[in-house]
């Protein structure tokens, strides 16, 4: 953040069903040194998220830019929902 590097960060999140008293809150805790967290609530809404961080990449001031991505998101189907930048 202090070298204003644009910095995309994917980080594996919590399971569904977890809960922030038994999980570290990644997103609250990288709130600060960052310029936007994401978290990827449904597979389907991968592409959409990624538009997100990449025009937070580009756009005003750079630094980093978390993605938080939980490990049981379900299958992307990449025919269905495809990521056009």
């Amino acid at each position: 953040m202090e070298d204003s590097s644009p910095l995309l960060v994917i980080a594996e999140g919590v399971s569904r069903g977890g809960s922030r008293h038994t999980h570290y809150d990644m997103a609250g805790a990288f709130r600060s040194v960052t310029k936007w967290v994401g978290t990827i609530d449904r597979a389907d809404l991968t592409p959409d998220y990624l538009r997100r961080a990449f025009t937070h990449l580009r756009s005003g001031r750079p630094g980093p830019v978390l993605l938080i991505v939980p490990r049981d998101l379900g299958e992307y189907d990449e025919d269905e929902h495809p990521y056009a930048p």
